[in-house]
């Protein structure tokens, strides 16, 4: 331990990596419990939008395939519908106790993980895998979840600053039960190195 405190006190600033802003469009499952007449529970999976941005921070040289990441994001998800229930062979009104007010959830969400280069040049064009763990740790309602991010993306450099990127992902959510989604991340970053 006394080791590793002396290397990072004799250690010198970091000389690479980068910082970034990133956007965010994507879809996410969300449970919902509704009641018929009786007071009876149903539940159904519904497909429900998110949006978001983010800031990005970068661990490692612009020309190196593994590149860490950090994200903050602000994520916006949208409330579930009563017009999208399926209400199967059960007969009656359905209700589901929505609050007319309450549209969306605002979402603090931190990730960690890393890019990894696949094919092309890192100082060029590059088709990489986006790989994250996270969780959203500031939710209104006491909704915590852990957040896993996955998919193919693509980075092109515009000169030895910025480097524009995109990646495809698929996003897993556990708090409770399992929820899917997918999404797009598209982002422009800015090198220190």
């Amino acid at each position: 331990m006394t080791l590793l405190a002396t290397l990072v006190a004799l250690s010198g600033p970091a000389q690479a990596g980068g910082v970034g802003v990133v956007g965010l469009a994507a879809t996410h499952t969300e449970k919902v419990y509704f009641y018929d007449s009786e007071s009876n529970q149903y539940s159904d999976m519904q497909l429900r939008p998110t949006t978001g941005f983010g800031l990005e921070a970068l661990l490692g040289d612009r020309d190196d395939r593994l590149i860490g990441l950090m994200k903050v994001y602000y994520f916006t998800d949208f409330q579930a519908t009563e017009s999208s229930v399926d209400t199967g062979n059960i007969e009656g009104d359905l209700t589901i106790p929505l609050d007319p007010d309450f549209k969306y959830r605002s979402v603090g969400v931190f990730t960690a993980g890393l890019q990894w280069g696949l094919w092309g040049d890192p100082t060029g064009l590059q088709i990489n895998l986006l790989t994250s763990l996270g969780t959203a740790a500031i939710t209104p309602d006491s909704t915590e979840f852990l957040l896993i991010e996955v998919g193919p993306g693509i980075h092109y450099v515009l000169n030895k600053k910025y480097v524009v990127h995109a990646e495809a992902v698929y996003h897993l959510r556990y708090r409770k039960n399992v929820s899917h989604g997918g999404g797009v991340n598209v982002g422009v970053r800015y090198y220190f190195d």
